[in-house]
């Protein structure tokens, strides 16, 4: 995604001491939301109603926040440079939602805290107009996208418990069974 977004960055946009300009028109800005991928993958909180409810409810977070910070940007370049990041902040967040296993949670933190680590990096690194704003709206955002891992691992925690009570029943079937043939 960071090769993707320099990428993005060295080949679409100028820098002008006075002002940065942006080779895309206003009819390619408009069409930006429609540039957004479409694929969401399929991640176990779907299978709950309750973990259902509870990320969308972390998602409508995750949007207000992103849509806060939109208005933010005034100039062009601004506008699609952030864009480019919430839609690549995005698409990681689901890789390692999609990624997360019973008892690696920590893992998937961690892996959040490096996708943070990175973009403030960039943000540092980049324009320092709006670099202090960007820290904040990516610390807001580490939040709850650690937020959002945790309701996807609640799948696992409630799947592990189902896994643990089915073998102490089939346990104590065995032992029942073992019991009445003595």
């Amino acid at each position: 995604m960071y090769k993707s977004i320099k990428y993005s960055i060295d080949n679409f946009f100028l820098y002008n001491p006075s002002k940065e300009l942006l080779k895309f028109t206003p009819e390619d800005m408009e069409e930006i939301d429609e540039l957004v991928p479409a694929v969401t993958l399929h991640l176990q909180y779907m299978n709950s109603k309750e973990l259902r409810k509870a990320y969308k409810d972390n998602d409508k977070q995750i949007e207000k926040v992103m849509q806060e910070y939109s208005s933010r940007y005034t100039t062009k370049a601004n506008q699609a440079i952030y864009s480019l990041m919430t839609i690549a902040l995005r698409a990681e967040l689901q890789n390692i939602l999609s990624e997360l296993k019973y008892e690696k949670i920590d893992t998937a933190i961690g892996k959040i805290k490096e996708l943070t680590m990175k973009y403030l990096k960039i943000a540092g690194d980049g324009n320092q107009n709006i670099a202090g704003t960007l820290t904040k709206f990516i610390s807001q955002l580490e939040y709850l996208f650690t937020n959002a891992a945790k309701i996807e691992y609640n799948y696992y925690i409630k799947k592990e418990k189902e896994r643990q009570e089915q073998l102490a029943l089939k346990e104590k079937c065995g032992r029942k069974q073992r019991n009445a043939k003595h």
